[in-house]
């Protein structure tokens, strides 16, 4: 038979029995709370309510363990193709794509531009569990501005390779080979026909991009976690026709402000857009040129040249390209993650230095180095060219100031005329970069923006 023992408030006890049955006490208080003992049977039961078994059968043909039932999810552990090595996972009861089990928020990476945004390589990628896509069987390059995107809360695997999904596994890598954790990341670029940033701005592209980020906040809450921007992307000057290109930088700035107040709006907190200085898009040159000189603290923030990628005859970027802007773009959110940004060099001022030596003045943080190897086939003088009233005067020598190591020395065969101008890569490759590196990127670096400069003094 149970006994009652009754609680006296001040006794000074540490604990107390309140129920006691003949094989010891069941229900105990103290200053917490109370405490209840349940026998074996009564553990068991709760355990089978809570946690279904499961079969494994369940999954399919997968190598998988430990297979239990959480709510909507089924949870296990694996060794599936792809995968890399055993690891969590967890599916959907009701079925659908693995996923990853990984800590931390789901982060986005998302990106909105023209046709040339929509390119992608055919592949499920280095993490096919953690890269993902909405699930509304579009995948990761979006509706192309044919309709409107659909609200869903769960994700899917890739059957391609965007620019998003590719700088995504580039991140997940960085941050394998610096031992953190690997999350899960939505991968989403929408594009359209907008023939201008205002239409850009304006139209389905961009609705589809906010419910790309709207998927991403459902599809984090599903998951019981928050959702974060990783990164954001804008690709868009060759496919801009009807921006005059006195009006382009002002335009640009007034669709990343659109978009880090939508963002906002969705209680997401906005993150720099990237982009890349396309030269291709020779009318624009010098609006970039100004965007990237004056840039906000949103950006845009340039990671690298188009001399530094390779394309193809229709200006689009070669696979090699796509993977080659992935890393260099994943080194670049690592440095801005870390609080010390993306810096490639752009040249800011030029002046005589003599009478036939012009000093070019650039905003680096780190000293310049005239690259030896030449990667893009600049030439000898690195992609530097000097115009006068004329045509183009001869250069004898490019070097880095050793005096100042963030300018450039250009020295001439004759005295400088008025009214010269002076030119880095601005019709042609360079070989101007800054001394960073990484030992977790070795084959990315950071390299000048292009530039043309009145030279004065």
């Amino acid at each position: 038979m149970a006994e009652k023992r009754d609680i006296l408030a001040g006794s000074g006890e540490a604990e107390h029995v309140v129920l006691r049955a003949r094989n010891g006490d069941v229900i105990r208080a103290d200053e917490t709370g109370l405490t209840l003992r349940l026998s074996d049977a009564v553990v068991a039961d709760l355990r089978q309510r809570l946690f279904p078994a499961v079969e494994l059968d369940a999954l399919g043909d997968v190598d998988a363990w430990n297979l239990r039932q959480q709510g909507d999810w089924l949870m296990f552990e694996g060794n599936l193709p792809g995968g890399g090595s055993a690891r969590g996972y967890r599916r959907a009861v009701s079925g659908g794509a693995f996923l990853a089990e990984a800590a931390g928020p789901v982060l986005g990476v998302l990106s909105l531009g023209g046709a040339r945004r929509a390119l992608a390589i055919s592949g499920r990628g280095d993490f096919p569990y953690h890269v993902v896509a909405p699930e509304d069987d579009i995948g990761a390059v979006g509706v192309s501005g044919l309709e409107a995107a659909i609200a869903t809360d769960r994700a899917e695997g890739l059957r391609e390779q965007s620019q998003d999904a590719l700088l995504a596994a580039e991140v997940l890598h960085l941050r394998q080979k610096a031992g953190r954790g690997l999350p899960l990341i939505l991968a989403r670029t929408e594009t359209d026909r907008a023939a201008s940033l205002r239409q850009l701005a304006d139209g389905l592209a961009y609705q589809n991009l906010m419910q790309a980020a709207q998927n991403l906040q459902g599809f984090a809450a599903s998951l019981d976690k928050k959702a974060s921007l990783l990164a954001v992307a804008v690709d868009f000057t060759l496919e801009d026709v009807l921006t005059p290109p006195q009006d382009f930088t002002h335009e640009m700035r007034a669709l990343i402000e659109k978009l880090s107040q939508d963002f906002w709006a969705l209680d997401l907190r906005p993150v720099p857009v990237l982009m890349v200085f396309d030269t291709n898009a020779d009318q624009l040159r010098q609006a970039q040129w100004q965007l990237a000189v004056y840039g906000a603290n949103l950006g845009p923030v340039f990671t690298m040249p188009s001399y530094a990628l390779p394309y193809d005859s229709c200006q689009r970027l070669t696979d090699d390209g796509m993977r080659q802007r992935a890393r260099t773009e994943a080194a670049a959110v690592f440095e801005i993650e870390a609080g010390r940004g993306w810096h490639a060099p752009v040249f800011l001022l030029a002046e005589r230095a003599g009478k036939k030596a012009i000093r070019l003045s650039s905003n680096a943080v780190l000293p310049l180095v005239a690259d030896q190897d030449d990667p893009f086939g600049a030439g000898a003088r690195y992609g530097v060219e000097v115009m006068g009233p004329d045509g183009s005067l001869p250069v004898a020598r490019v070097l880095v100031d050793p005096q100042e190591p963030r300018d450039l020395l250009v020295e001439l065969d004759q005295r400088i005329p008025d009214g010269t101008r002076i030119r880095y890569a601005w019709d042609s490759a360079g070989a101007i970069r800054d001394s960073w590196h990484s030992a977790a990127s070795p084959d990315v670096r950071r390299w000048a923006l292009p530039a043309e400069l009145e030279v004065h003094g």
